[in-house]
């Protein structure tokens, strides 16, 4: 389960989107944000914020992403 949660113009959490995905790959969570950057009209997150370590492949897709955290590391 995947949920997109940010902050609208007065600081409230906004919820963007949900997804249930099928299998935990490199391919499935690649499909999962480029699927929801087109959803955002090509804006993506400022930060990712993951259970599991995706630090490889996210500064792959998403080049200029600098804040990847793994609760796994906090």
């Amino acid at each position: 389960f995947g949920i997109f949660v940010g902050v609208n113009n007065h600081f409230q959490t906004a919820i963007f989107g949900c997804a249930l995905l099928r299998e935990e790959t490199i391919e499935a969570f690649k499909w999962l944000f480029q699927t929801f950057t087109d959803a955002m009209h090509g804006k993506r997150p400022a930060a990712i914020l993951t259970g599991i370590c995706l630090f490889g492949w996210i500064s792959g897709v998403f080049n200029d992403m600098s804040s990847v955290f793994n609760l796994e590391w906090l």
